[in-house]
């Protein structure tokens, strides 16, 4: 097998200089039939890419797999093996935290009961550093610029993505951009960033077209910005 293709570089993680090989942005453990050739990828660090990042991919992608909204998507249903094994090998720590569920109500996004259902509220180190990680990755990818290493990050779960629909829509005739890996079967986004503030970005992240996520970079700034 070939060696990786190895670069001396600063990490777009990191923002340290260091011996770098390519990463995916986007967790390669996701894709069942083939990584898309548009899909974002970059050059990091040994601990950002092989470490810190790999371990964060797997976790999310355990998340996908059994979260209640990306769980029925068929490429969920492909991955599900390989976490059934890695259950069996003790070797998912999302397992392990998936475990402790309890009973707990479930409403939709306009507030109606419906149902009840076994969740369990997730540490969010994990979840958001992971996702912290990507939007970086992305920021670099598309803009050929680092994120600050002290940036600050703010995100959310969305679980009713109609409702940002205008502004989405707003966004994009001012110059937001959309971009799908493949398809975008298994990951697209819209992000926007600010000439006048680059550092600033808003990104929507959607996985499996059913898990959203929205991301801001650097949102304090841009409120105090704002109030002033």
């Amino acid at each position: 097998m070939a060696n990786r293709k190895k670069m001396t570089g600063v990490c777009p993680y990191c923002c340290e200089q260091a011996v770098l090989t390519r990463d995916h942005v986007i967790p390669q453990c996701l894709y069942t039939s083939g990584v898309p050739g548009n899909s974002p990828k970059v050059y990091a660090c040994s601990h950002g890419n092989n470490d810190l990042k790999s371990r964060l991919d797997t976790y999310f992608r355990d998340f996908l797999v059994l979260d209640i909204e990306g769980s029925e998507h068929p490429v969920s249903k492909s991955l599900f093996p390989k976490l059934a094994r890695a259950v069996k090998r003790k070797q998912s720590l999302m397992a392990l935290h998936v475990m402790q569920a309890q009973l707990m109500s479930r409403f939709t996004p306009s507030g109606l009961f419906a149902g009840f259902v076994y969740g369990i509220q997730l540490p969010d180190q994990s979840i958001t550093a992971g996702l912290s990680m990507m939007t970086r990755g992305l920021y670099y990818f598309y803009t050929r610029q680092m994120l600050p290493q002290n940036i600050s990050f703010t995100i959310h779960r969305q679980w009713d993505m109609q409702k940002y629909a205008t502004d989405i829509q707003l966004l994009l005739c001012k110059g937001a951009h959309y971009v799908a890996a493949g398809e975008g079967d298994v990951f697209a986004c819209m992000y926007a960033i600010p000439q006048e503030k680059p550092t600033c970005s808003l990104w929507f992240l959607s996985f499996l077209r059913k898990v959203y996520f929205s991301v801001t970079t650097d949102y304090q700034t841009l409120f105090d910005q704002a109030a002033g």
